[in-house]
């Protein structure tokens, strides 16, 4: 678990996620590190400007998924930003997923499950997670949980 919002440890106050390692964020319409709504989902109400880190900085070889728990404000937000993990970049909806598709957020949450392995991230090095929402779009996204399976 990288970190599921639920309050422990409190974020933003605490900058750490559930791996006890620093997490923030910045440039987002609801505020600086952005805001946790209540029960336990993080809300990041951008308008082409937003970045969320979160170190991760263990192996996570014996991990064949990166999962995300995310639902859109409109639906389609997946163009909207990139993420950045283990050396590799890409618009999220520019992932490849198993079976050869790509993400797309829709208004409900749904967990979007990212092989890490076929996208070419490092599993022993893979660094920080960010975010970076500079593609020129206006919404949100709640994120439930970020996770490695």
């Amino acid at each position: 678990m990288l970190d599921d919002f639920d309050g422990t440890p409190p974020y933003p106050s605490a900058a750490l996620n559930d791996l006890g390692k620093w997490t923030g964020g910045n440039c987002f319409v609801n505020g600086g590190g952005s805001g946790v709504e209540a029960g336990g989902a993080l809300a990041l109400q951008y308008n082409n400007c937003g970045w969320f880190g979160s170190d991760v900085n263990t192996d996570l070889s014996g991990y064949t998924y990166l999962v995300v728990r995310v639902r859109g404000a409109a639906g389609g937000e997946q163009a909207h930003f990139d993420v950045n993990l283990g050396g590799v970049t890409k618009v999220f909806g520019n992932f490849t997923l198993d079976g050869g598709g790509h993400p797309t957020i829709t208004t409900s949450y749904q967990d979007i499950r990212i092989p890490l392995v076929a996208n070419g991230i490092n599993r022993a090095a893979p660094g920080q997670l960010a975010m970076g929402f500079w593609y020129g779009g206006a919404s949100s996204i709640t994120i439930d949980s970020i996770t490695f399976q």
